[in-house]
């Protein structure tokens, strides 16, 4: 009996070491970032009030600070307030180039030029983080590719590649669009549908790498800087954490870690595979057909009535 209770006790205690392994190896570790910085106004909210929204409502959640991309021509034209503010409730200002530009349009060197245009602006901000994140996600063609990413090198950038894509700023189009027909909306529908995208494409991009023997790395989730991230940052925040999900600084969602967690960021092949513009490997959620539709049956937006405002707490 003893030899057998023996045997049941390491039976017991391997599928518990398993167990744990298990978890620990498919760590859901995931840090924000919110391209496009500073923005213009909207019908929802000014500049200012939407930083002051998502600030907020990063401070409520307990959130640890994200990576704001900020692009130096909104900086000079209308939103260096906007940045300050980041930086001060301890957010990383980082660079998204001056002129928000797709490499595949321009030399490899004039987009260099670019990035230490943005570079001389940004770096006067609080929070200023060496970090860079190409426009629209295209790294270019190879050549462009190797110049630029040893051109970022040589200033001391980490690219910063996402992990997690979506279409946040479609939905934020589709929104904008109806408010500019007279419609009104139905903020906590609209929340629920924000909520079923954006977390089925963080399921399927981790599904996807993990399928790519890939379960245990830091993920970067791609958002911008829109009323839709101003309105329900927090909400997302909370649902990722309900679903497991660690929220991790952006300072160390790109530090060396040890091998079987090191961050894996796509190549650009796979960058190209996650990008709705290039590829049908994407979730649903970033279909433009998908969303609209989507937002149709889930009666979102309502017919105004005369004279009727809308604002963020209609």
């Amino acid at each position: 009996m003893s030899f057998l209770r023996g045997l049941l006790l390491i039976g017991i205690t391997m599928l518990s070491i398993q167990h744990v392994s298990a978890r620990i190896y498919h760590a859901k570790r995931i840090a924000i970032t919110i391209d496009d910085a500073p923005s213009p106004s909207t019908p929802l909210f000014t500049g200012q009030q939407r930083a002051l929204s998502i600030i907020d409502h990063l401070r409520k959640s307990e959130a640890p600070p994200i990576g704001v991309f900020a692009i130096g021509s909104h900086v000079v034209d209308f939103g260096a307030e906007q940045l300050r503010l980041f930086g001060l409730a301890g957010h990383a200002v980082c660079n998204h180039t001056y002129s928000h530009r797709s490499l595949k349009n321009c030399s490899a060197d004039s987009y260099i030029q670019d990035i230490k245009k943005a570079e001389t602006l940004l770096k006067e901000f609080p929070g200023y983080a060496p970090l860079f994140r190409y426009p629209y996600l295209d790294e270019g063609y190879p050549a462009q590719t190797e110049k630029v990413n040893s051109a970022l090198k040589d200033l001391g950038y980490t690219n910063a590649r996402i992990t997690i894509n979506n279409c946040d700023y479609y939905m934020s189009y589709i929104m904008q669009k109806a408010l500019r027909a007279g419609k009104r909306i139905d903020y906590e529908k609209l929340r629920t549908v924000y909520l079923k995208v954006m977390l089925e494409c963080v399921e399927y991009f981790d599904g996807w790498f993990a399928l790519q023997g890939r379960q245990s790395m830091n993920h970067v989730l791609l958002m911008h800087s829109n009323d839709l991230t101003a309105l329900y940052i927090g909400d997302l925040v909370q649902a990722l954490r309900d679903r497991g999900w660690t929220l991790i600084s952006i300072h160390d969602a790109y530090k060396p870690v040890p091998d079987d967690f090191k961050n894996t960021p796509p190549t650009i092949a796979e960058t190209e595979s996650v990008n709705p513009a290039r590829s049908r490997n994407a979730p649903k959620g970033m279909s433009a057909n998908y969303l609209a539709e989507l937002f149709r049956q889930e009666k979102v937006f309502i017919d105004a009535k005369p004279n009727e405002t809308y604002t963020a707490s209609n």
